[in-house]
């Protein structure tokens, strides 16, 4: 049974099958299934029926109307009523445990379905669909970068687009939308989505960071020779380091920085962080006074000084 977006029930093969018959059923198993605990049928009635003449008996007749959808009479039983993990499966359970499909994530519980006269459970729902928000934008972006990784990006692209749905002002969430479109090979489609996103923030008064458009770049032509960018990235920076060893600050900065640029994956930016950090951390600190090493007058000194500040 699903409960993300439209309810709706479903067989082995995907076929629909009978549904609850009203929505408080509906309700009623979504309160039940992302319970943290098993819920005692007097909170339920009071919950969900607290307008009916008989609270605990409309709440009876939805159990039936679910134990008769799901074919299991043992279902929802007893006093206390619970959802033991292995009885029903659930497109909400299955996002909280993280083997929801990507394709299938999205969507907020009892989308269209929810009932009337019921604030208690309203002020529940919100909540619930806040918390089930947040996950699915978390396992969305989970799943894009790793099918970036792969060398996936379409499916990346489709993962990261479901999750820029999700909140439109989310601006991580479009920045990693425009990277996942560049990388698949559709830079029109990111300039689009860009210029939509500037449009919807510039409503909301909301100035978005130079990330965003940068992201919507096309990377620079450096790996064009058919070289994967991780090979050429990688080539650089064994230049550089090697360049640092034989004590050339200015060498290593040149040689190691375009690897930074140029690697075409979303650890670009980490990349040029841990290199800079490298530069910083390999060469010696400068003492605050230092021997007379060199014949006053003498060049290197001065030299030795510009190199050192450069490569800071």
């Amino acid at each position: 049974m699903r409960l993300l977006g439209q309810p709706r029930t479903s067989d082995g093969s995907g076929r629909p099958c009978q549904a609850p018959r009203r929505k408080k059923s509906w309700a009623l198993l979504a309160r039940v299934a992302l319970a943290e605990r098993p819920l005692p049928r007097g909170e339920l009635a009071g919950e969900l029926f607290g307008e009916a003449d008989d609270p605990l008996g409309a709440l009876r007749w939805c159990l039936a109307d679910l134990r008769r959808c799901c074919g299991d009479p043992r279902l929802l039983r007893g006093d206390q009523v619970s959802l033991t993990p292995d009885s029903l499966w659930l497109d909400v359970r299955a996002l909280w445990d993280g083997t929801l499909p990507a394709a299938e994530i999205g969507g907020e519980p009892l989308a269209g379905a929810e009932p009337r006269n019921c604030p208690s459970f309203d002020m529940w729902l919100m909540l619930a669909r806040g918390r089930c928000a947040a996950r699915s934008m978390g396992e969305l972006r989970q799943a894009a970068l790793r099918l970036l990784a792969e060398g996936r990006s379409e499916a990346a692209a489709e993962a990261a687009g479901r999750a820029a749905g999700l909140d439109p002002l989310d601006e991580g969430a479009q920045e990693l939308f425009l990277r996942t479109l560049v990388a698949a090979g559709h830079p029109a489609r990111a300039t689009v989505h860009l210029a939509s996103c500037e449009a919807a923030f510039a409503r909301e008064g909301i100035v978005p960071s130079p990330a965003l458009r940068a992201a919507a770049r096309p990377p620079a032509a450096a790996t064009a020779t058919g070289l994967r960018a991780g090979v050429v990235a990688g080539s650089l920076l064994r230049a550089g380091t090697a360049a640092l060893d034989a004590g050339s600050a200015d060498a290593g900065t040149a040689e190691s920085t375009p690897a930074c640029h140029d690697a075409r994956n979303p650890a670009a930016g980490m990349l040029e962080v841990g290199m800079r950090a490298f530069l910083r951390d390999d060469l010696p600190a400068q003492p605050a006074e230092r021997p007379d090493e060199f014949p006053a007058g003498d060049a290197r000194q001065p030299r030795y000084e510009t190199d050192r500040q450069r490569s800071l």
